[in-house]
């Protein structure tokens, strides 16, 4: 019988006394008979032991290791009950007396298993197995096992459950559609946060949490465990449907109708048939029926052309008019048009726009594309609506675009179309269809839904991030990227499942999902993803340390003329020049280059740069130069909103949940057990115990967990002291830097991370005091004064405003 032992630790367990002992026969290996049979031990385990990937249990006969290692395992023809197998001990039953068995016990790499003695043992002693007839009875004695006893008391297993979202495209599919990795992870996270809600609101007891498995072109999935089917129970199917359908309206677009590219697609939500919560929901984005005032084949994909379901707008300053441009483009691959019997469907002669189809496909292919926008606004009236619509510009893929005027259908119906286009494959491929607006009204204004009622948005919602591009004319205009951009070449963008390494960064740097498995791959993609965080925040710096150094090369009267004045241009009152007794009521003035700005103080002389500023300011002017600088200031917009919405702040948080991972598991865990053994070896030296050489120090350095090369408990119980002692210091030291940081982290903003990675804050209040206020888009509008404090009847930054001018007229 081993001799019991009970530590006061977690760790090191000694067999217990009541646990059987059997010198039995190895017919697996070799064979034994009398008294030299192996002796090998049974002990009943809490089934909750039992755990896959395999738990790390070693065992030590007087310090030695034994030749085989522990395991847990079902006992044979005893349903419920786990046994903890030692065999191979060395021993026989003339050596067995008085020897010491030790086990210690860890969690296997997942963290799960048994770790104390309390744990391993079950709450009631169950009958052990037999094991197999010893070769020679006559040659071994043991006692009789014990009567069987009740069954076991319910320990908790795992009941895993596993939710999985998944798009289901349409038969016909013209729109492939797939998760971009920011979309998905940002809704797994949603997912998990109100999984793990649930449970916790309804006290269902889990052995894990809910977490992101998986994130893949046309799924997401997170998995989580319960203790029992009962815990699962009591989560509602009521909360977790609504949950889902929550979830599933967000993916497809946040209202009743989905986003535009997801025409014909079911969102489905589900678990599968074995889980311990049973789930299935879905959402599906069908397109309501369109009127149709013609004959028609309406039947999508009958041409062999689609149309993007995103535009991009286009300024014509000189006819005070924005154009709304749409793409023809030729199907998806592996989709062929369908056999139409009216006639030939290459040519496209008209296109026809109906009703403003808010968060669904905007286009509604027929023989002759009539696409679909219901002119009528839900303040104008039908001949109103006439005014704002200017007409059409046609621009081909190959050959010379031309103006058309509108072709209005009759009143009630509210249909305007583009005739007698007549393009040819060719043609159609790549051209542009633009309907012209009056730059008062935009696009949204004039769109009804399905029903004929008003709507604010024609598309789908704002992007987080604005995309912007050059048209053709080589103006500005902002490209609606409610889905990834495509690609320059036309190649549809890659999935994020199919990007690695520095390619997945540099398309989703501040994803909060770490892809990378080991520990070492983690921390280099964080640290990527840092660097390419700076990266970016470097060159927004430079664009705007640019654009201040000009505003401040200009002269303070120009800008302020620009911003005051503004692109508008009059003749000057008579009382213009009169300093403070101008009329009040004067024209706003545009100054020409070369002449001067007069205010009662005197006047000062218009220069390049005044013309410049006021070129940049208000983007008036033939000067090519104000312009580009102009859009390189919504560009540097743009490139802030991106840093703002990339997902910067989650990234923040799920490097926050990891940091005390990373920097603990990396290296300070290390060198604190390393720490200890250290400590070891100098009391050895001290106290000079003859059985401790350098080479079991040299072991204990390689692996301070190998306390079983030191000879006596005694000396496993003092080194094993001093390490732990120096690796709890080093946790406790670790975790209070760790939250501190991450304490840092979570209050940290745009306004901090500008100043502290790239320089911009301190460049900014440097040249102009206003600071980042001047990148938003209203204050180009309203003008510099009301930031610098130039008000009338106020000394301002740089001078007095006249008394009753409103154009700009400068004192001092």
């Amino acid at each position: 019988m081993a001799e019991a032992y009970y530590p006061a630790d977690n760790e090191e367990v000694d067999s217990v006394a009541s646990d059987e002992v059997y010198a039995s026969e190895e017919t697996d290996d070799e064979e034994v008979a009398g008294s030299d049979s192996d002796v090998r031990t049974y002990l009943d385990v809490n089934p909750a032991c039992n755990v896959t990937p395999t738990a790390d249990i070693r065992a030590t006969i007087n310090g030695v290791p034994t030749n085989i290692a522990p395991a847990i395992r079902s006992a044979e023809n005893v349903p419920g009950v786990n046994v903890l197998r030692i065999s191979r001990l060395g021993l026989n039953l003339s050596t067995a007396a008085d020897a010491v068995l030790c086990i210690t016990l860890k969690p296997n790499r997942l963290g799960r298993g048994c770790t104390s003695l309390e744990d391993l043992c079950p709450s009631q002693p169950s009958q052990s197995p037999k094991p197999p007839a010893p070769a020679d009875p006559e040659d071994i004695t043991r006692e009789t096992p014990p009567p069987p006893l009740s069954p076991p008391p319910v320990t908790p297993f795992d009941c895993p459950v596993c939710l999985t979202v998944q798009l289901i495209p349409p038969a016909v599919n013209l729109y492939p559609y797939s998760f971009d990795m920011s979309e998905c992870s940002q809704g797994l996270l949603r997912l998990v946060d109100g999984l793990n809600g649930l449970a916790l609101a309804y006290g269902a007891q889990m052995t894990g949490q809910f977490r992101p498995v998986d994130c893949s072109d046309n799924a997401m999935v997170a998995c989580g465990a319960f203790a029992f089917p009962a815990e699962a129970a009591k989560v509602p199917a009521g909360a977790l449907e609504e949950l889902s359908y929550t979830l599933l309206d967000d993916i497809a677009g946040g209202g009743a109708e989905c986003h535009p590219e997801l025409q014909g697609y079911s969102i489905q939500a589900y678990t599968s048939a074995s889980s311990c919560l049973q789930l299935s929901v879905s959402k599906d984005c069908v397109i309501s029926p369109l009127p149709n005032n013609c004959t028609c084949n309406t039947t999508a994909g009958v041409m062999p052309y689609k149309v993007s379901p995103r535009y991009n707008v286009t300024a014509v300053p000189a006819r005070k008019s924005n154009l709304y441009c749409f793409t023809i483009e030729a199907l998806p691959d592996g989709v062929s048009p369908l056999n139409a019997a009216c006639g030939p469907v290459d040519i496209l002669s008209k296109v026809e726009f109906f009703a403003g189809l808010r968060r669904r496909r905007v286009t509604q292919l027929q023989k002759h594309l009539n696409w679909s926008f219901r002119a009528a606004h839900m303040t104008h009236g039908y001949d109103t609506i006439r005014s704002l619509v200017r007409g059409f510009e046609l621009i081909p893929s190959v050959g010379t675009s031309r103006t058309v005027s509108p072709t209005w259908g009759p009143k009630g119906l509210n249909t305007v179309k583009a005739s007698q286009m007549k393009w040819n494959a060719t043609q159609a491929i790549g051209g542009r269809v633009c309907l012209e607006l009056r730059d008062t009204t935009s696009l949204d204004q004039i769109c009804l839904d399905g029903s004929g009622n008003p709507t604010s948005r024609c598309l789908a919602k704002a992007p987080a991030s604005t995309d912007r591009v050059a048209a053709a004319d080589a103006q500005a205009c902002v490209r609606d990227t409610s889905l990834p951009a495509s690609h320059p070449d036309g190649a549809a963008p890659r999935s994020p499942s199919s990007l690695r390494g520095e390619e997945l960064l540099k398309a989703a740097p501040a994803t909060p999902i770490i892809l990378a498995q080991s520990l070492d791959d983690k921390v280099a993609e964080i640290i990527a993803r840092y660097r390419l965080m700076e990266d970016r925040l470097a060159a927004v710096e430079r664009q705007i340390v640019d654009m201040v150094r000009e505003l401040r090369a200009a002269p303070p009267g120009a800008v302020l003329a620009a911003a005051v004045a503004g692109p508008v241009t009059a003749a000057a009152a008579p009382g213009a020049d009169g300093g403070a007794g101008s009329s009040s009521t004067s024209p706003s003035v545009a100054v020409p280059p070369g002449q001067q700005l007069h205010g009662s103080g005197g006047a000062v002389s218009s220069t390049s740069g005044q013309q410049a500023a006021a070129d940049l300011l208000s983007g008036g002017g033939g000067s090519q130069q104000g312009k580009a600088r102009l859009f390189e200031i919504n560009r540097i917009q743009s490139a802030i909103t991106e840093v703002v919405n990339s997902g910067y702040l989650e990234s923040v948080k799920g490097l926050r949940e990891t940091l005390l991972v990373q920097e603990w598991g990396l290296q300070a865990k290390n060198w604190a057990r390393r720490r200890g053994v250290s400590a070891f070896e100098e009391w050895c030296a001290v106290n000079a115990p003859e059985e401790v050489s350098y080479d079991i120090i040299s072991a204990l350095y390689d692996d301070p967990d190998a306390l079983h090369v030191l000879p006596t408990p005694r000396l496993r119980m003092m080194a094993r002291a001093m390490i732990e002692q120096h690796t709890l210091q080093a946790y406790d030291e670790v975790f209070r830097r760790c939250t501190s940081t991450a304490e840092g982290l979570a209050r940290v903003g745009l306004g901090d991370l500008l100043p502290h990675t790239a320089g911009v804050g301190q460049v900014l209040r440097g040249l102009l005091p206003g600071g980042l206020p001047f990148l938003s888009g209203g204050f180009w509008s309203r003008g510099l004064s009301p930031h610098y404090g130039v008000w009338e009847g106020t000394e301002g930054m740089w001078g007095k405003r006249g008394a009753g001018s409103r154009c700009g007229v400068l004192e001092g």
